[in-house]
């Protein structure tokens, strides 16, 4: 278990750092990325630092998944308050309702 404890704070300290990014939309997809891997891993996490000493590595865990999920909604509300009135003044379609 000693052996890959120390990766394993390494990854959780990237997924941490990407989580307190900055958020872009390029993003998104790499932090949703992140999440699934993590995710798929979570069974795995749960065996091998199943005992009581490990239950940090457990928690960090959980703790990291909720960070990148928050930070994905994040991306995704700011991208939803900001392309509204990104295309009003851009766009390709001509009001027909008023009568010219």
């Amino acid at each position: 278990m000693e052996t890959i404890k120390g990766p394993t704070i390494q990854l959780f300290n990237f997924a941490d750092a990407i989580s307190i990014s900055r958020r872009s939309p390029e993003k998104l997809f790499k932090i949703l990325d992140l999440h699934d891997a993590l995710m798929d891993l979570m069974p795995d996490i749960e065996v091998v630092f199943e005992s009581k000493s490990s239950e940090s590595i457990r928690v960090q865990t959980v703790e990291i998944l909720s960070r990148l999920a928050e930070a994905a909604r994040g991306i995704l509300s700011e991208f939803e308050n900001t392309a509204p009135g990104a295309f009003e003044s851009a766009s390709p379609w001509r009001d027909y309702s008023s009568s010219d």
